[in-house]
């Protein structure tokens, strides 16, 4: 329970800095320290991030840094969602859980580091948020994770700024949680338990990532960003 408290803290941080769910520290920290098989893992941390997101994106809206753009990519997320939920349940049946992690953390720290990431003032359209939303809805299923760990870089990608890129992932993500947690706390592979222990941790850490972000140089946030995933995805790989 101290260690699960702990590591709420570092989760919410995570979550509220870079403006993911927290799934990107939770699910090692569940596989490695606590010692959960990685399907309950992720199945817990979907109702861990379904905390985290709400807390982030409380704190965000209170120090101004939310996006309304966020709402048409949570849309999307909640069909993608649907699809991703499935292909968890099958990806879970063949074993394959701990390696689609490993590869999906790697692939998106390569993508945050070597990316062209040339800042814009425009927004993607409201069709192409909506249609983003959709694939980062199923990996977020799939994974267990908020999608915020795939959106973000890939906003980045389209040229938006990171802490644009981080404000409407912040709004979008709530949305797109709670599609992905439901289907497999029915099915029994959420530990309500430990999830109940990472809540105020989360809470406490949350405040202080959102506080952090606020005054963080972008490039430095995506570069740290960037090295966190793909560490994390060598682990879950090794």
């Amino acid at each position: 329970m101290l260690i699960a408290f702990f590591a709420g803290i570092l989760t919410g941080f995570v979550a509220a800095l870079f403006g993911v769910g927290g799934g990107v520290l939770a699910i090692p920290i569940m596989v490695f320290v606590l010692g959960l098989p990685p399907p309950k893992a992720v199945g817990t941390n979907s109702v861990i991030i379904v905390i985290s997101t709400l807390t982030s994106a409380f704190f965000h809206w209170k120090q101004g840094t939310l996006r309304k753009e966020g709402f048409f990519l949570g849309l999307g997320g909640l069909l993608g969602s649907l699809l991703g939920n499935w292909l968890f349940f099958y990806v879970t049946a063949l074993g394959l859980t701990r390696r689609v992690l490993g590869i999906s953390f790697m692939i998106i720290g390569i993508m945050m580091w070597v990316g062209n990431f040339r800042s814009r003032r425009e927004i993607p359209k409201k069709v192409t948020l909506f249609l983003l939303g959709v694939g980062i809805g199923t990996f977020a299923a799939l994974v267990g994770m908020s999608g915020g760990v795939l959106l973000n870089p890939t906003l980045v990608l389209l040229g938006v700024d990171v802490k644009v890129a981080i404000g409407m992932s912040v709004t979008a993500l709530p949305i797109i949680t709670v599609a992905s947690a439901v289907p497999k706390i029915l099915a029994g592979y959420a530990d309500l338990g430990t999830a109940a222990a990472f809540a105020p941790g989360i809470v406490l850490g949350t405040k202080l990532g959102a506080a952090t972000m606020k005054g963080m140089r972008s490039n430095t946030l995506r570069r740290l960003f960037a090295l966190f995933m793909f560490l994390v995805g060598i682990k879950f790989l090794t």
